[in-house]
């Protein structure tokens, strides 16, 4: 959509128009994901090219009961950077955990 400066496409189903998307559909989905529920925190850290982190949130966060809403990986000024939103158990451990696992946190993020 971007690309082709499209502001809009439709949705089938079935071959049948069932809707149009907007530009403002995709950024409201893409900011609802990125919203933190109340109780939850936001930490932005580093990783390596290739860095299997989904493995490094969960060996970090199953020991302190820690619900991990969503893990994201991104580039961050060209660096792989990883975003984890969670809530619930030892918070406070777990980001005590992520800061001593040798990845430069970037950012923490508490949501009353």
């Amino acid at each position: 959509m971007r690309d082709h400066k499209f502001g809009g496409v439709p949705v089938l189903e079935k071959s049948a128009l069932a809707g149009i998307i907007t530009q403002s559909d995709i950024f409201r989905a893409f900011v609802a994901m990125l919203e933190s529920p109340a109780g939850s925190v936001r930490i932005t850290f580093s990783m390596a090219q290739g860095e299997d982190i989904f493995s490094l949130v969960a060996r970090l966060a199953v020991p302190r009961q820690v619900q991990v809403i969503s893990i994201n990986s991104v580039l961050h000024h060209d660096s792989p950077v990883c975003v984890v939103r969670a809530t619930g158990g030892q918070l406070d451990t777990f980001l005590d955990d992520v800061w001593n696992s040798g990845h430069h946190v970037i950012n923490v993020l508490r949501n009353p």
